[in-house]
């Protein structure tokens, strides 16, 4: 392989800098994970509170992860198929809060059952993202041979 440049060095130094500061942070997050989940579901059920679903769950009465599954069984599909074709008809607010954007609907294969209809949300796309960023960031950092190559 052909010396990197210094532009090349210098794009992988920063590079590296920006991998580590969110690893980092994503694993001080791991350290409370209890409290991250915590604040993640605080937030979310107070996004989709207003929604059909929420409502229909008590999500207004909701203030800790007990309450959440007081007041939320175990759903299967067939549960949320009601709601999700009222999102697929244009209604999102059967599942979801006033903010949320819908970007598609992932159809599984159907190998056991009916082909199911997913919601992919931008928050959904969002945290997808920052999951493989976070792992291709720490793959990067734990092999920096890797670093600028073509073909990793």
């Amino acid at each position: 392989m052909a010396s990197q440049s210094i532009l090349d060095k210098l794009m992988g130094k920063l590079a590296g800098i920006h991998a580590g500061r969110m690893t980092r942070q994503f694993f001080r997050a791991v350290a409370r994970a209890n409290a991250t989940q915590d604040r993640l579901l605080a937030q979310r059920i107070a996004e989709t509170a207003p929604s059909d679903f929420g409502r229909a769950h008590h999500f207004d009465r909701i203030r800790s992860y007990a309450d959440f599954t007081a007041n939320v069984p175990i759903q299967t599909y067939e549960n949320l198929a009601p709601y999700i074709d009222h999102v697929r008809q244009g209604r999102p607010g059967a599942l979801f809060g006033s903010r949320e954007r819908i970007l598609m609907f992932a159809l599984t294969s159907g190998t056991t059952a009916d082909a199911k209809y997913i919601p992919i949300t931008q928050r959904v796309l969002a945290d997808w993202r920052r999951g493989w960023n976070v792992w291709g960031l720490k793959a990067l950092l734990d092999h920096p041979g890797c670093m600028l190559r073509h073909i990793v």
